[in-house]
C-alpha cells in the first residue's frame, strides 16, 4: 500500500499559516506597522485604498534591511529576535514568529523596498504568491516601503467572506489606533483612497490618547502612575460621568503591546463599584510593564491573548491603581477608601480574601432617578390602535382570545406586566415592549421618501472618533433620508440641526446617534437591512427602562399598542416581549384539581 503522508509544499504551508496570522486586511496593517517599530521608525505612513483590498502600504523611516536580510524576511520562520528557545519567553519585541511577510506575501501581491542609513542604494523585491519575481538594487530612501496589493488575490474564497469596505476600513483604523497609542512617540498619517484620515506628529501620551478617544475626554481623564515590584502601571482612566454604553474606548498593552484579557477589564471596571450605572463601562488607556520572562506573548497567532505568571497579584494591583486614582481625583471620599495595606506596599502580596482580591471599599449610594416627565413617553402611537377589539377592560389576541386587565393593586413587581387571559396569566416585559412597539412605528415612518426631521432650537456640533466617522461618511445619505439633519463640519466633526420627528417622546441628543452609528459600524449590507439596524437601535436608545414605575394609563397605551404591532411577540432581537402560563401550570402549583 502506497505512503500517503507528505511534506506540503512551502507556499502551500504558507498559506495555511496566512489563515492563522492574517484574517483581514487589518491583520496585514497590524503586522507592518509592528515591524516597522520594531524597526525603530519615528515616522509611519499608512496607505490604504478600497479598504485594503486593493492595496495597504506601510512606509516608516526605520533602520531598513540589506539585500540579504530582505529577501530572508520572506522566508517563514526567519527572524532577527529569536535566536534559542529560551528567547521565547523574554520577548520584549512586538513581531518575533517569523511568520508575518511569508504568509502576506503567500496570499497577496507584494512590493517591498528597503534601504539601510549610509547606502547608496537599496533593494526592492516583488512577490507573487510566495514567488519571488524580481530582486533588484534600486535608489531608495532610508527604511521600508512594504505595499500589499489584492489581499487574497489567489484565495477567492478567503476574499469573498470579507465584509464591506465600511466594516472592513474601521478594523484597519483599530490597528492603526492601538500601534498609535502605544507609541505616541512615533509620528503617524492614515490615507485612505488618496484622503487623509489621520495625521498626528509625535507627542505626549495625554495628546494622543484624547486623539484616539476623542476631544469629549479633554476634562474627562485621571492620571494613573503607580509602581511595584512585579508591574508597573500608568495611563488614564475616565471619569464616572464619561462611561458609555459601548466598551470601544478600552485599550490594555503590556510592555508596549494591546492585548485583550476580560480578566484584568473586569479588575478596572470594579474599582468603579457603585460609582456608574449599570449597563455602562469607563473608558481606559492603561499600559503595564512586566518583566518579559513572567509572561507568554506565544499563546496565539494575533498576539492579542497573554498568560501572566503573576496574574491574580497584577488584577489586585490594577483594580488599587484605579481606585487609587479616582480617590485622587476626588470622584469618592478619600475617608471612604480603606485598602490592605499590603496591596499599596511595594512588593507586598495582595489579599487572598476573595476572587477580585477581596477588598472593601464603603459603597456610594447612587443618585435616586427621576420619574417625571414620562406621563407622554407612549404619545404620538394613538394611531396604532387600529381595529384593537375593546369591549369594557379586554384586550384581544389575533387568535381571537381575551385578556383582562389586572387592578393595580394586583400588579407585581416593576418592570413585569400582568393581565389574566381565558387560559391563563399574561406576563409582558415593558422595555422589550415599548421596543418592539418603537421598532415597528420607526420602520413605518421610514419606509416615507424621507422621514420628517424636527429641528433643534441649538444646533449641537460634536466630534466623532475617527472609527466611527468612517461609518457616519459612509451612511451620511441614508442617515439624512431617517430624519437626523447632520452635516460635516471638518475632520471628525459634524453639526446636528435636527433629528427625526419619531422621537419627540424622548430627549435625543448627539449622543443618541453616536450609538447609533456604532450599531450602524458591523457588517451591513443593504438599505433594508441598515434601516432596521437604525431603528432597533433607536427603539433601544428611546425605549423605558426595565424597571420604570408606570401608570396605570401608561401601562394601558403600552398593553393597546404591544398588541396592534404585526410581531408582538419578540423584540427584533429575539426578546421575548411576553409569557402565557396557562391555567393548569397554575393550578397545579395550588394543588388544585
Amino acid at each position: 500500500m502506497p505512503d500517503i503522508i507528505r511534506l506540503l509544499p512551502d507556499h502551500i504551508a504558507n498559506q495555511i499559516a496566512a489563515g492563522e496570522v492574517i484574517q483581514r486586511p487589518a491583520s496585514v496593517v497590524k503586522e507592518l506597522l509592528e515591524n516597522a517599530i520594531d524597526a525603530g521608525a519615528s515616522k509611519i505612513k499608512v496607505i490604504i485604498k478600497d479598504a485594503g483590498k486593493t492595496l495597504i502600504q506601510v512606509i516608516d523611516n526605520g533602520k531598513g534591511m540589506t539585500p540579504t536580510d530582505a529577501r530572508m524576511s520572506l522566508e517563514r520562520h526567519a527572524t532577527s529576535k529569536i535566536r534559542k528557545a529560551d528567547d521565547l519567553f523574554a520577548i520584549a519585541t512586538k513581531g518575533f514568529r517569523g511568520e508575518a511577510l511569508a504568509s502576506i506575501a503567500s496570499v497577496s501581491q507584494l512590493e517591498l523596498k528597503t534601504m539601510q542609513e549610509g547606502e547608496e542604494l537599496g533593494s526592492r523585491l516583488l512577490v507573487t504568491g510566495s514567488k519571488v519575481d524580481v530582486q533588484e538594487p534600486i535608489p531608495a530612501q532610508k527604511g521600508t516601503d512594504i505595499a500589499v496589493k489584492k489581499l487574497f488575490f489567489n484565495i477567492p474564497a478567503r476574499r469573498k467572506f470579507l465584509k464591506s469596505d465600511t466594516a472592513e476600513f474601521r478594523h484597519i483604523l483599530l490597528e492603526f489606533n492601538r500601534l498609535a497609542l502605544a507609541h505616541s512617540d512615533v509620528q503617524c498619517e492614515l490615507y485612505h483612497n488618496d484622503k487623509l484620515i489621520i495625521k498626528w506628529p509625535a507627542e505626549t501620551e495625554l495628546k494622543r490618547v484624547i486623539g484616539v478617544l476623542g476631544k469629549s475626554y479633554k476634562d474627562k481623564l485621571v492620571r494613573i502612575e503607580e509602581e511595584t515590584e512585579i508591574v508597573s502601571i500608568h495611563g488614564f482612566v475616565g471619569t464616572a460621568e464619561s462611561a458609555k454604553v459601548r466598551r470601544d474606548d478600552q485599550f490594555l498593552f503590556i510592555n508596549g503591546r494591546f492585548f485583550k484579557s476580560p480578566y484584568f477589564n473586569h479588575a478596572i471596571t470594579s474599582a468603579y463599584s457603585n460609582l456608574i450605572q449599570d449597563g455602562k463601562h469607563p473608558g481606559y488607556v492603561l499600559f503595564m510593564q512586566v518583566d518579559p520572562t513572567r509572561i507568554d506573548v506565544n499563546v496565539h497567532p494575533t498576539k492579542q491573548e497573554i498568560k501572566f505568571e503573576d496574574d491574580r497579584a497584577i488584577y489586585n494591583y490594577l483594580k488599587v491603581a484605579v481606585r487609587h486614582a479616582i480617590a485622587r481625583h476626588h470622584m469618592i471620599p478619600l475617608m471612604d477608601f480603606e485598602p490592605d495595606p499590603a496591596i499599596i506596599r511595594k512588593g507586598g502580596m495582595p489579599s487572598q480574601s476573595g476572587a477580585d482580591g477581596g477588598h472593601d471599599f464603603s459603597p456610594i449610594t447612587k443618585p435616586s432617578r427621576s420619574h417625571e416627565g414620562w406621563e407622554n413617553i407612549f404619545e404620538g402611537l394613538d394611531r396604532r390602535r387600529g381595529d384593537m377589539n375593546q369591549s369594557g377592560g379586554q384586550q384581544a389576541f389575533d387568535d381571537g382570545s381575551s385578556f383582562t386587565e389586572v387592578p393595580a393593586s394586583s400588579k407585581t413587581f416593576y418592570g413585569y406586566i400582568v393581565r389574566t387571559t381565558d387560559t391563563g396569566l399574561l406576563l409582558i416585559d415593558q422595555r422589550a415592549a415599548h421596543i418592539r412597539i418603537l421598532y415597528e412605528d420607526f420602520m413605518q415612518r421610514m419606509s416615507m421618501d424621507k422621514a420628517p426631521s424636527q429641528g433643534l432650537l441649538f444646533p449641537k456640533t460634536f466630534e466623532l472618533p475617527n472609527t466611527v466617522s468612517a461609518t457616519m461618511e459612509a451612511c451620511l445619505p441614508l442617515i439624512k433620508t431617517m430624519g437626523f439633519d447632520v452635516a460635516p463640519f471638518g475632520q471628525d466633526t459634524y453639526v446636528l440641526h435636527g433629528v427625526p420627528a419619531f422621537h419627540e417622546m424622548v430627549d435625543v441628543d448627539e449622543g443618541h446617534l453616536i450609538d447609533i452609528i456604532k450599531d450602524m459600524a458591523e457588517e451591513q449590507q443593504s438599505e433594508l437591512e441598515m434601516k432596521e439596524k437604525l431603528a432597533f437601535a433607536s427603539a433601544k436608545q428611546a425605549a423605558i427602562a426595565f424597571d420604570k414605575r408606570l401608570s396605570d394609563i401608561e401601562i394601558s397605551h403600552l398593553v393597546e399598542q404591544l398588541f396592534a404591532c404585526a410581531l408582538p411577540d419578540r423584540t427584533p432581537g429575539g426578546q421575548l416581549c411576553y409569557i402565557i402560563l396557562p391555567r393548569e401550570e397554575i393550578d397545579k402549583k395550588f394543588n388544585k384539581r
